[in-house]
């Protein structure tokens, strides 16, 4: 299974998970993303698939509790079950350049 802690971000100011104990944690990830079908799980996985089938999906808005379309955007790019989907150091780069704009002055 590939490490957890990568999920947990912290530009949030806020930790995903809660719990310290793999299963525990890896059923808190996949109530945050997508469940991986079954030809992407780990052929040597101790942990059975099928056990996480029918947990309920969470809305990611709600987990981070930001309304910051573009922050959730760049933290699913994060949040991929396999590393190799995953947006790279590179990639993410150009998201910390990002200026909010300022409102009209009135």
């Amino acid at each position: 299974m590939y490490t957890l802690h990568m999920y947990d971000v912290h530009c949030t100011f806020s930790s995903f998970y809660k719990n310290r104990y793999n299963n525990l944690l890896i059923k808190t990830l996949f109530s945050i993303i997508p469940l991986p079908n079954i030809t992407e799980w780990p052929s040597d996985s101790i942990i059975n698939y099928e056990s996480f089938i029918g947990i309920q999906e969470y809305d990611l808005f709600a987990c981070i509790q930001s309304n910051d379309s573009h922050l959730i955007k760049f933290i699913e790019k994060f949040l991929l079950f396999k590393p190799k989907d995953r947006i790279s150091c590179k990639n993410a780069l150009p998201y910390f350049n990002l200026k909010k704009e300022k409102p009209n002055a009135k």
